[in-house]
This record gives structure tokens, C-alpha cells and sequence, in this order.
């Protein structure tokens, strides 16, 4: 019995990779060549970790320097595509590749949760505190969202990557703003000494 239940999950096992690498070939040639050379640098590392032994930190080190100097057999393509990488790289793209598959391993690691354009309610708020406060950094403005929206708040790194996209699109207007507000909180100043 336990031969059996150790064979079906080996099958299955198999029908998982199979549709995962399915997955792989629907991307663009691009990114499936640098997941695919990703996934082999992957697989590699385990068959290298099972032989070495030891803590897998320093041996994703050791395998790293040992690929940069060409000790691991691997095809031209993959070589070519994959020249270098650092050890911390490689034991990312283990733990992508167990969580989420190969497919993740093209580009973007895991799908991004929110982006701040993607709710109009979040947009204006965000619209908002960039211009009462125009130097707002990405982390203020996150903390702003996250105190009005609670979780449904985007991340750190995607409030940054708005905006400095806002910034860039709005550049004419927003120096007119920081212009306006130095020019009236200058004139504050004035008035009251």
C-alpha cells in the first residue's frame, strides 16, 4: 500500500511539473529563456546541495562561484543566458520556484496584490496628499493610504512606483504648486515678523 500511495504521488507529482512547464513555453522568448535558465540553475543546485551537503546558504555560495567558473555542466544556451548570478539569487529562485512554479521565475516574482491607480477612491486620496504635500515621500504617502484604507492599501513599493510615475506625467504642475506654496508660506512668514 505505501508503494502505491509513494507511486501516485509521483505521478501527480509529474502531471504538476508537466503543466507547470506547459506554462512556461505559453510565455514570450525572452522571459522563457531566462526562466528556463533559471529553472536549470534551480534544479542543479539541488542535485549540487544533495552531494555537498551541509547548510544550504553555503552551498548555494559555493555553487554560485563554482557555475561563475563554468565547474557545472550546463547547456550553451543556458551558460549564455546565465553567465553569473550570487548565491542569494539562486536561493531565491528555489523558494519562487516551490511556492509558485516556474513560470515566476521569468520576471516578476509573484503577482502584484494592488496598484494605487487600480481604485478610484484610493487614486484621489493619493492624488490629494501629493498635492497638499508636495514632497511627500513613498513611505508617508503609504502610511496616509494604509490609515484610510486599512490592508486594501497598496504596498510601499507600489505607492513608490506611482509616484514617481505622477511625478514624471505631472512635472509642470507640481513645481507650479511647490512654486505657490513657497511664494505663500513665504509671505506668512513675512507678514507675521
Amino acid at each position: 500500500m505505501p508503494e502505491r500511495l509513494a507511486r501516485a504521488a509521483e505521478v501527480a507529482s509529474r502531471a504538476a511539473l508537466a503543466t507547470r512547464l506547459g506554462e512556461l513555453a505559453r510565455l514570450p522568448e525572452r522571459p522563457r529563456r531566462r526562466a528556463f535558465a533559471r529553472l536549470v540553475a534551480v534544479r542543479a543546485l539541488r542535485a549540487w546541495c544533495s552531494s555537498l551537503g551541509g547548510p544550504r546558504w553555503r552551498a548555494a555560495e559555493l555553487f554560485a562561484a563554482a557555475w561563475k567558473d563554468g565547474a557545472i555542466a550546463r547547456p550553451p544556451v543556458v551558460a549564455a543566458e546565465l553567465p553569473r548570478f550570487c548565491g542569494r539569487s539562486v536561493r531565491t529562485w528555489h523558494r519562487i520556484n516551490d511556492v509558485f512554479g516556474p513560470v515566476p521565475l521569468a520576471g516578476a516574482y509573484r503577482p502584484r496584490r494592488f496598484d494605487v491607480a487600480a481604485d478610484p477612491r484610493v487614486l484621489r486620496v493619493a492624488e490629494a496628499m501629493v498635492l497638499c504635500k508636495p514632497r511627500i515621500t513613498p513611505a508617508r504617502l503609504h502610511a496616509a493610504l494604509r490609515n484610510n484604507f486599512g490592508t486594501a492599501a497598496p504596498s510601499k513599493s507600489a505607492c513608490a512606483r506611482w509616484l514617481a510615475a505622477w511625478r514624471a506625467a505631472n512635472a509642470a504642475a507640481l513645481k507650479r504648486q511647490i512654486t505657490d506654496t513657497a511664494r505663500a508660506t513665504g509671505a506668512a512668514r513675512g507678514a507675521r515678523r
